[in-house]
């Protein structure tokens, strides 16, 4: 999903539904100037085998747009692979999207978009 940070960066997003949080890799925190805000208490990261990955100690407060949808976010900071930041479960819930994965095509149109998130009507990413 095409996503714009801070009003300057457009970045891909990754959806997972298999993604326990909202991340963001540590070298696009950085390359993107953002100031990592330490969290209260670390959280331990993961594999969906179980593996632990490492803690999350930092994180990130943005703004990000997708079309006409515009939220603030926190993004953890962790090293993820080849994904700049990656957008999950959590979030797929609260937003509760209309997905359409033969055409590449997200719309935000639920209650909790139209109350809170989307700038105009229900727009398609």
């Amino acid at each position: 999903m095409p996503v714009v940070i801070n009003k300057a960066t457009e970045l891909k997003a990754l959806l997972d539904s298999g993604a326990s949080n909202n991340f963001i890799h540590q070298e696009t925190a950085r390359k993107l100037g953002l100031t990592p805000i330490r969290k209260q208490e670390p959280q331990e990261v993961k594999d969906i085998q179980g593996k632990n990955l490492g803690w999350i100690s930092h994180y990130v407060k943005v703004m990000l747009d997708a079309a006409q949808h515009q939220e603030i976010i926190n993004l953890n900071i962790i090293p993820l692979g080849i994904h700049g930041l990656v957008i999950g479960l959590p979030w797929l819930q609260k937003h509760d999207p209309d997905i359409k994965w033969s055409k590449q095509k997200i719309r935000f149109s639920s209650m909790f978009c139209k109350e809170n998130c989307n700038r105009r009507s229900p727009h398609t990413v």
